[in-house]
């Protein structure tokens, strides 16, 4: 029996590499930048539909060690090793995704991988379902097998962070430090935007994350922030008696800087959460949103900040920026609010973290080609 994997929601701008994989873009319309063979595959893609009256057109395939289709049967421990790829590139491209903004916005599920096999194109497809005490499993003919795009799986042309992808994929990495992988894959459950999982779940499973990732998961929440501020520091730490803080001094924790606070404001609210109160009792200072947002933010450059205090990543400036522009971002009193000229806070805060860094790279660039002129002043 042979196998295909392939992504039926993935998007990209352009064919990604990484290690022993790569994602080809498939265009259905297209024949010349089609993966060959273009009509097995456009059979085994058929069923995945954009929406219940238009069939799907763009998708991606992924090929591992330069094979698409799999001529042999593929073993248990090779398909575990696909989905965690699978994790990972999700990872790789949520670091990527800009918020308040219509068109560069992706969430988890548009990373969903399939893994398909089959005897001969255009068959029978065999669905297995799970059960409590077993599996289920259907047998649909092709003409009434179709799989419906999500609704909040939206047509973005998605991006990935390549350099990210390579260093999550590094096998003495995941071997130095293993707790990252479940943290990953526990951030990415709370990232599907889909309306079957409430809110507080996705409050529980990113506060959990965090912890997986900080190596934190038997302390108190003072020993969580201490571990994330120096994990993820700013140069220029902003200031708890400002923004939102300002109205809210008795609900903060006494944390030195805005990012402790914010992780021990999640932790309690995560706690209080747990404990069965589907409607939350803490008076947090950040909505349950809020809280998302700023987590969806943060978790991508946590992971890589400490891929870098390991030696195994270097930060980009579009990484430092967001570091920088995070403690700016939570104090913001109203962090969703747009202005009267349509302009968001979010994107203004980042927006002058970006213009502070590229000013500062330019006034290194002119040091270092005019040192004398430093001695002279």
């Amino acid at each position: 029996m042979a196998w295909i994997a392939f992504l039926p929601w993935l998007r990209l701008k352009e064919p990604a590499k990484a290690g022993r994989y790569e994602l080809l873009p498939y265009d259905a319309k297209s024949q010349t930048t089609n993966p060959e063979p273009v009509e097995v595959i456009r059979s085994l893609l058929a069923p995945y539909w954009q929406r219940s009256d238009l069939p799907g057109r763009h998708s991606t395939v992924l090929r591992k060690d330069g094979e698409i289709l799999g001529s042999d049967d593929i073993a248990d421990d090779e398909v575990n090793e696909l989905f965690r790829f699978a994790e990972y590139l999700a990872l790789a491209g949520l670091a990527e995704r800009t918020y308040f903004d219509q068109e560069d916005y992706w969430n988890r599920d548009h990373f969903r991988l399939v893994v398909q096999k089959f005897s001969r194109p255009g068959g029978n497809t065999a669905l297995v379902a799970r059960r409590r005490d077993g599996n289920n499993t259907l047998l649909a003919r092709p003409e009434y097998f179709k799989v419906i795009r999500p609704h909040h799986v939206g047509a973005a042309r998605v991006r990935i962070d390549a350099r990210f992808l390579e260093t999550l994929l590094s096998e003495p990495l995941a071997a130095t430090r293993p707790g990252l992988y479940d943290a990953i894959v526990t951030f990415n459950m709370a990232s599907t935007d889909a309306d079957y999982i409430q809110e507080n779940v996705e409050v529980m499973l990113t506060a959990n994350a965090f912890q997986l990732a900080l190596d934190c998961k038997g302390t108190k929440d003072i020993q969580l922030a201490q571990k994330l501020a120096k994990s993820f520091t700013p140069s220029n730490p902003v200031s708890l008696l400002s923004g939102r803080f300002a109205t809210r001094k008795n609900q903060v924790p006494k944390s030195p800087t805005v990012r402790e606070v914010w992780i021990r404001d999640l932790y309690h609210l995560r706690n209080d959460l747990g404990h069965g109160k589907v409607t939350p009792v803490y008076p947090s200072i950040w909505t349950l949103r809020e809280h998302l947002l700023l987590a969806a933010f943060a978790f991508p450059l946590l992971v890589k900040s400490i891929f870098t205090s390991m030696g195994a990543y270097t930060l980009g400036d579009r990484d430092i920026a967001g570091i920088e522009a995070f403690e700016r971002l939570a104090a913001a009193p109203d962090l969703m609010a747009w202005s009267p000229a349509g302009e968001c806070t979010w994107s203004q805060i980042l927006l002058e973290a970006r213009t502070e860094l590229a000013f500062k790279r330019k006034a290194e660039v002119i040091a270092r080609l005019f040192p004398d002129d430093d001695k002279s002043a």
